[in-house]
């Protein structure tokens, strides 16, 4: 009998005999070349001019005001602070120090107090304090700047 390259015997002898699957192409040698990678993903270039938070200021030639002035301010606080009952119940009494931002709009940001006396008085200082309108901003050479304001806020336990 003739022996035949693509047949078992020549498979085995390792002479590059092809199988072939039902399923599948030739199983053996490969003419076919993988298809090159996807080209990477461009890097993001950075902002060229990252944006620079606002210079908030402490002292400023214009302060900011609260619309009616001083006695506004204080008479907005007493009618909408209310006196927390664990400070009432403990006789905590005295002054909570709040720092806000008067931003160029008007409007109070970063509120916080700086010097408080417990008892639930310093988050009430804290609520009320947001709840602030919009003030007349601060303005320094002729333009308005955010300006840092602290505020002492009077618990007196009567």
């Amino acid at each position: 009998r003739p022996r035949h390259e693509h047949s078992a015997g020549a498979a085995r002898r390792g002479r590059g005999a092809y199988l072939f699957s039902s399923r599948s192409s030739a199983v053996g040698p490969s003419t076919a070349t993988a298809p090159p990678p996807p080209p990477p993903e461009p890097e993001p270039k950075p902002d060229p001019k990252p944006t620079p938070k606002p210079k908030v200021f402490t002292i400023v030639e214009v302060m900011p005001e609260f619309p009616g002035g001083e006695q506004a301010l204080y008479a907005f606080i007493r009618d909408n602070i209310a006196y927390p009952t664990v400070a009432r119940e403990n006789g905590i009494s005295g002054k909570v120090f709040v720092r806000f931002t008067v931003q160029i709009n008007g409007q109070v940001s970063d509120v916080r107090v700086v010097r408080g006396i417990g008892g639930g008085c310093d988050e009430e200082a804290i609520r009320v304090v947001r709840m602030l309108p919009a003030w007349k901003p601060g303005i320094q050479s002729g333009n308005k700047v955010a300006v840092e304001y602290t505020l002492p806020i009077n618990f007196i336990f009567k």
